[in-house]
């Protein structure tokens, strides 16, 4: 029933761009091919990313590899706990560590495969921050990874952690590698 009802809904609203929009703005240019309206223009997004130039890195980093997201399904944190589980394995000589920021329904599932892949000693949850706490913890951070699973339509966390002077690994998918 509400694959039924979100179906309904897209194609009212996609009647309603087709019919009544006098213009259709993109967010991206990966938004303005993949859903092609009439009358559609892409406006840049003015992303408040000022506040990310303080989270530059440190000398030293306490964490490798990095997510900042809302932990859902769609986000893809499981493949890069999974892919990271991986790389422990084949580089046991080296004491690599995640960090993953960020709150959500997914957070046990997420704390569990850590558990059942024997790295949870190597990877942190730090929960929701905000403020100085999170430019702190992203200074402390390496590498970003952004493994969404799903078509991403901008990334607002790309757009902040490039703000940050941030290495960042993006999935090849949607409008993440058009940003980065």
């Amino acid at each position: 029933i509400s694959a039924i009802k979100g179906l309904a809904k897209v194609l009212t609203l996609r009647w309603v761009a087709f019919n009544y929009a006098a213009v259709n703005v993109a967010i991206s240019d990966w938004m303005l091919h993949k859903q092609p309206l009439p009358n559609a223009v892409r406006i840049h997004n003015p992303f408040p990313i000022g506040k990310f130039a303080k989270a530059v890195h440190q000398q030293k980093y306490e964490y490798n590899f990095f997510f900042l997201g809302r932990l859902i399904s769609e986000k893809g944190v499981d493949n890069l706990i999974e892919a990271f589980a991986r790389l422990c394995q084949e580089e046991k000589d080296k004491n690599y560590k995640l960090c993953i920021i960020g709150k959500g329904p997914e957070r046990e599932n997420l704390e569990n495969l850590a558990t059942e892949l024997k790295i949870r000693a190597r990877v942190t949850f730090t929960g929701v921050l905000t403020g100085e706490a999170l430019l702190q913890q992203i200074s402390q951070c390496r590498i970003a990874v952004l493994p969404s699973k799903w078509q991403e339509p901008f990334g607002g966390v790309a757009t902040e952690l490039l703000a940050a002077k941030k290495n960042i690994i993006v999935s090849r998918d949607g409008a993440l590698s058009e940003l980065v």
